[in-house]
């Protein structure tokens, strides 16, 4: 419950409610009052992205392995000090707060506008100004953090919720962040993470103890004040009037303190029965631990399993999908008016629809078919007003669907082959198993994600803006698969900082615009020639069993009917959910999948 422009409020009028600290002499003080507990900060990761991402380059789907080593870097220092940091992210989008998702994500969009208005202007990138962070990286974050050793949550609910749960409920030092929840919240003491020096581990501690005392109130009442000056689930113009009123008839006589505090009760009651876009709660209705959750899968042991990965931060959006039946992804730096590359939405669709039917399996109605999942998915020319309806794909694995018990719970080596099967299936990679079998490990991952994206369009006309945020966008997507198939794969082995860096792959990028040869790109290094020849062969024998030939750089712009010629890009609205569409028609001239479709109620794929 944030309210907007409460920490400038802070900051200009109530300044002494700003103290500079520093967490070691906090955790010298804990430990002495605390003996034999560890001081803990509680960290909203979500908050933090901004500060962590400190490497240059952001533009092209970023620096990876300098991100990491800037993580690195803030674990060991509060490591040193002898202090835990327990990380929190968010975990879903509560339903209350989808209106202002929605808001922040078209917002998003307009920042992302003036990007590309000024990548085109100026041939540069932008200043740290208009930084926006790299596609990913709250997702990747979390397994950066688990390899450093890290404990890593992923909320349930709301996390700034569970995070001020968890530092009251655990003694904790303190929370880190930048979110004034963490002032309306009656929990352990708020840092700020803009404000902190890593290298003297010195920031500014906000006292909700003392903005109580300077506004007169009581800390019980910051809740209420959250609501009435606006916040994330109640909109900041609906006390608008009602605040205006109170405003206008102040006055600071005594006489009149108790017959406005008597009409500020009467103003409230009668606005809360009558206005319509206030939700009456349920008190029956009040939490999960009243009344439980209905949800898309009945099996209670598999949804435990689902339930426990997502919480430990080790899937990604697998028990969203099996508990509601609804995603999101957040913005993804696209060019809303280069029509030449697909949205990232459209182009990994087929994989999570496939994804779908493996999870969702067991709620089939007596017609066979699976329920739709709701996708809130950011993409040029969607207003987000409602989610697409995708219904699940089948598919075709080797020796039949597997069920999840035996993907997940099975430690029979042999189950092993079955969970690889059945990862290839999800990208309708069946038939290059063998290709890539060849391929050592740490790439297998890699060329995976390379041949799907070669055989599906039916032509590319690359930007490098688009294409790095696409490739990284499909680590996200390996990451959904391989969890949701019982991890075949190494989750380190797609890691984007093993795989890929940004600012590397648009200098190469450039270089390969200008002709220059591969030896050349590739800095006359023997070992990486041989490896890249190998690469690309496995790759290219791969495309051509899917009818896909790959062309030499001269080409690159012209049509090519690859898989979405020839089985469609886009599903249209008909009785069985998506049709096929014509042989060989470009993917932006088939409804749905084009970035000119307008955009229907509630469409169903």
């Amino acid at each position: 419950m944030g309210v907007r422009g409460l920490q400038g409020f802070v900051g200009s009028t109530c300044p002494h409610i700003c103290t500079v600290v520093n967490f070691k002499e906090l955790a010298e003080h804990h430990r002495s009052k605390y003996p034999g507990c560890t001081p803990t900060i509680v960290v909203d990761a979500m908050c933090c992205l901004r500060y962590w991402y400190t490497p240059e380059s952001w533009i092209c789907g970023g620096q990876w392995r300098e991100y990491f080593s800037a993580l690195r870097d803030f674990v060991k220092t509060f490591t040193a000090a002898g202090i835990k940091l327990i990380f929190f992210f968010d975990g879903m989008v509560e339903q209350d707060k989808r209106d202002e998702w929605v808001k922040r994500r078209l917002k998003n969009n307009r920042e992302i506008s003036r990007i590309f208005h000024y990548i085109k202007s100026h041939k540069e990138q932008p200043g740290r100004n208009m930084f926006f962070i790299p596609s990913g990286l709250a997702v990747f974050t979390r397994f950066a953090l688990k390899t450093l050793g890290q404990e890593t949550l992923c909320s349930l609910q709301e996390a700034d919720y569970e995070v001020a749960s968890y530092g009251l409920q655990h003694n904790c030092l303190g929370i880190l962040g930048e979110d004034t929840d963490y002032l309306i919240y009656d929990t352990c003491p708020y840092f700020s993470i803009s404000e902190l020096c890593l290298e003297s581990l010195d920031t500014v501690m906000l006292c909700r103890e003392k903005l109580c005392e300077s506004l007169g109130l009581r800390v019980a009442d910051l809740p209420l004040l959250a609501c009435l000056l606006g916040n994330d689930i109640i909109p900041e113009g609906m006390f608008e009037s009602f605040r205006y009123k109170c405003l206008s008839s102040y006055t600071s006589v005594k006489e009149n303190f108790d017959k406005k505090a008597t009409d500020f009760e009467f103003k409230l009651e009668a606005l809360m029965r009558t206005n319509p876009e206030i939700k009456q709660e349920d008190p029956t209705n009040v939490g999960p631990e009243v009344k439980q959750q209905v949800t898309m899968v009945s099996d209670t042991e598999i949804l435990k399993v689902a339930r426990t990965h997502h919480v430990q931060a080790e899937s990604y959006l697998v028990y969203n999908i099996m508990s509601s039946g609804e995603i999101e992804c957040s913005n993804t730096l696209e060019d809303e008016l280069d029509q030449a590359l697909p949205s990232q939405a459209f182009i990994y669709r087929p994989i999570r629809q496939r994804v779908y039917s493996l999870l969702l399996e067991d709620c089939q109605d007596v017609t066979s078919t699976c329920p739709a999942v709701k996708e809130w998915f950011v993409y040029p020319g969607n207003p987000l007003r409602h989610p697409d309806l995708v219904r699940p794909l089948q598919m075709t694995i080797p020796g039949g669907m597997p069920s999840l018990k035996i993907l997940w719970l099975n430690e029979e080596p042999e189950i092993q082959v079955r969970r690889l099967d059945t990862l290839l299936a999800c990208f309708n990679l069946s038939s290059s198993r063998e290709e890539l079998q060849a391929v050592e490990s740490p790439f297998q991952a890699l060329c995976c994600l390379l041949i799907y994206l070669f055989v599906q369009p039916d032509y590319i006309n690359p930007r490098a803006v688009q294409l790095g945020s696409l490739l990284v966008r499909g680590l996200t997507t390996l990451v959904l698969v391989n969890s949701a198939c019982g991890f075949p794969w190494k989750t380190s082995d797609f890691m984007p900082w093993n795989v890929f860096d940004g600012k590397l792959f648009h200098q190469k990028y450039l270089q390969s615009e200008k002709g220059y040869a591969v030896e050349v790109l590739l800095e006359q290094n023997r070992s990486r020639l041989t490896k890249f020849h190998n690469l690309k062969a496995i790759v290219c024998k791969a495309c051509m069993k899917e009818n896909r030939r790959i062309t030499g750089r001269a080409h690159w712009g012209s049509h090519h009917a690859g898989r979405w010629g020839r089985q469609g890009s886009s599903y249209h609205r008909t009785g069985s959910g998506y049709s096929r569409s014509s042989q060989g028609q470009p993917w932006r001239d088939q409804g749905p999948g084009s970035r000119q479709y307008e955009h229907d109620q509630w469409r169903r794929y």
